[in-house]
């Protein structure tokens, strides 16, 4: 007799991102200084363990950072 193996369904990234590609973010990190400027969602990075990941770019600097979930909020629109 054989046996089906079960079907993995992966969750789409819309299902487990909140945070679209172009957001505004605030970074909240006790482990780096603040970014200058506005940071921005530049892509959305698979999981690290159980905490999802972006990469951000700040206006003031040159260069990326990735950041779990946890570590961002959404800058408001005014």
């Amino acid at each position: 007799m054989a046996y089906k193996q079960a079907e993995r369904v992966q969750p789409t990234q819309s299902e487990t991102h909140r945070y679209k590609l172009g957001q505004a973010v605030n970074v909240e990190s006790p482990l780096f200084p603040r970014p200058p400027g506005t940071c921005r969602i530049t892509a959305c990075l698979p999981p690290l363990g159980t905490h999802l990941q972006y990469r951000i770019k700040s206006d003031g600097e040159v260069f990326e950072r990735v950041v779990a979930e946890h570590q961002i909020t959404p800058i408001e629109a005014a």
